[in-house]
């Protein structure tokens, strides 16, 4: 596979833990070994805004719902100001973010992909390159993602300055966002 004398900081033999091999890796050797290196900040937003698009047709029957039974709803999505209906906005939002967290973390696991990442031709794996687990997409999608929103945005951000192309979200999470191979 790789010569490990030729590694960056000449990490060891390859009988290492292969996640603490790579994740050491030089970040060159990292891009060389993905079919065409990181998913870098403009396309991954392309993704996301497709995912919003989806999730927005997803919940909006549920918003009619919602919308139906209190004034505190717009039919659109979302509440109005003001809204004092505190048992069905709880319910609203738990919804919601049961939708939301759903959608990430089932689709990165099954797939390596939401369907906006799809699309653009992207993929979520480990720092081994591998599929990523029920609980590292669970960490990505909810601390990751908290973590990252937390100072205006800037843990999303990060993928535009990173050279891995990270956000703090896959930081925290030990993964990357590749552009995926015509041929897979």
């Amino acid at each position: 596979m790789l010569n490990i004398k030729n590694n960056f900081f000449n990490i060891g033999s390859r009988k290492q833990n292969s996640g603490a091999y790579f994740h050491r890796l030089h970040t060159k050797e990292i891009v060389s070994m993905t079919p065409r290196g990181y998913a870098g900040f403009w396309i991954r937003s392309a993704a996301l805004l497709i995912d919003l698009a989806i999730l927005w047709v997803v919940r909006w029957p549920l918003s009619l719902l919602f919308w139906a039974q209190s004034d505190d709803f717009s039919i659109w999505g979302g509440l109005k100001s003001g809204s004092n209906n505190t048992a069905l906005i709880s319910l609203y939002i738990a919804i919601n973010l049961l939708i939301w967290f759903s959608y990430f973390v089932i689709m990165d696991v099954r797939y390596q992909a939401t369907l906006g990442k799809l699309i653009m031709k992207l993929k979520v794996v480990g720092i081994d390159l591998q599929p990523i687990s029920y609980g590292k997409a669970i960490l990505r999608e909810t601390i990751g993602k908290a973590i990252s929103l937390f100072v205006f945005l800037t843990g999303f951000v990060w993928a535009a300055i990173d050279p891995r192309k990270q956000t703090w979200h896959d930081k925290i999470a030990e993964t990357y966002v590749i552009k995926s191979s015509t041929d897979t």
